[in-house]
């Protein structure tokens, strides 16, 4: 999101990332280690602790829950290649929402969006009920 004033630079972001995106090795191993060191701390805080497990819990099962990543042991098999396979079958134009609200001119902002987007090609993922339980939590 951002502001109507920074829309074309917006969506050439958007179309970068949703299309063409880079996936730089360094890039991927630094947000790991960001994402694990993060973990490495969440029992640091009750608060936090609680509200990891608690989100898991009630969001298992749900389009609301954030992936089946359960351990540092998981994310550490997590690989590069992981995630652009993941890019391949999750970022598509079925499965996809472009949402404009603001100042901009309708007609020629959607030429522009036509532009940026209008080569993208691609079908829904399939939809799968993957269902978390941690045997660890008497939910």
């Amino acid at each position: 999101h951002g502001l109507s004033q920074d829309a074309e630079t917006l969506l050439e972001i958007l179309g970068w990332v949703a299309l063409r995106p880079n996936f730089r090795e360094d890039e991927f191993q630094r947000e790991r280690a960001k994402v694990a060191e993060s973990w490495r701390h969440l029992a640091d805080s009750a608060e936090s602790l609680s509200g990891y497990a608690f989100g898991r819990a009630i969001l298992s099962g749900t389009p609301y829950a954030r992936g089946s990543l359960q351990d540092l042991r998981s994310l550490r098999r997590l690989g590069l290649a992981d995630l652009r396979n993941f890019h391949r079958l999750h970022f598509t134009p079925a499965n996809a929402l472009l949402m404009v609200v603001g100042r901009v001119d309708e007609k020629g902002f959607r030429e522009k969006i036509r532009a940026h987007f209008g080569s993208w090609q691609g079908s829904a993922p399939k939809k799968a009920d993957v269902i978390y339980r941690d045997p660890k939590l008497s939910v």
